[in-house]
Order: C-alpha cells, then structure tokens, then sequence
C-alpha cells in the first residue's frame, strides 16, 4: 500500500533504549510533583490560633464587634493588656496590630 512507510524509515526505536528515553522525564516529573507536595506538607504545618475567650477580660471587645463596631478600632486596644507591660506575644508572632484577622471570636 502506498501510505506505509518502507522498513528503513525514521522511525523512533522501540527497543530498551527508547523505551528508558520515555521513562526518564516520567520519573523526573514524578520526582518533582513528589518534592513539591513534600515542602507544601513541611510549610504548611502551623498550628491553629486560639480563639478569643468569651471571658470578662475579653467580653467588651466581642460585644463591641458584635455590635458591628470596626475591626480595626477593637484591635486597637488589644495591646492595653498584650504587650510588654502585659501578656507578652512569643517572638514569631506576626503582626500583632491584627489580632481579629487569625483570632476569630468566639
């Protein structure tokens, strides 16, 4: 027939060398999506924030955002007792202007 390609043709060799060409880039790829998953894994391990406590201490604060106050203006006072002169933050945590954003209410 006209359209099969006579036996010495450019083909690509199916013989164990051909097929090791093919696996590697799979193994390659397999390797990569492995170490990639690996270090989202190792990242991604903090621990959950605690919520703020419905106790005295933190009742005012609650009611002041459940009354629609802004989140910014309650975070405000937050430092009158966690600070230095009160219940200090340990030293890898972040930003401690923005409490409410990982501390939710409870």
């Amino acid at each position: 027939m006209l359209w099969r390609k006579k036996a010495g043709s450019n083909r690509r060799s199916t013989g164990a060398n051909g097929k090791r060409k093919r696996l590697l880039p799979k193994i390659c790829l397999a390797f990569l999506i492995g170490a990639l998953f690996g270090l989202l894994f190792l990242t991604g391990g903090r621990p959950e924030p605690q919520e703020i406590p419905a106790d005295d201490q933190h009742r005012p604060f609650l009611e002041a955002l459940t009354k629609g106050e802004v989140r910014l203006q309650v975070e405000k006072r937050c430092p009158s007792c966690h600070g230095p002169q009160g219940t200090p933050l340990s030293a890898d945590h972040p930003l401690p202007e923005q409490c409410l954003l990982c501390h939710p209410a409870k």
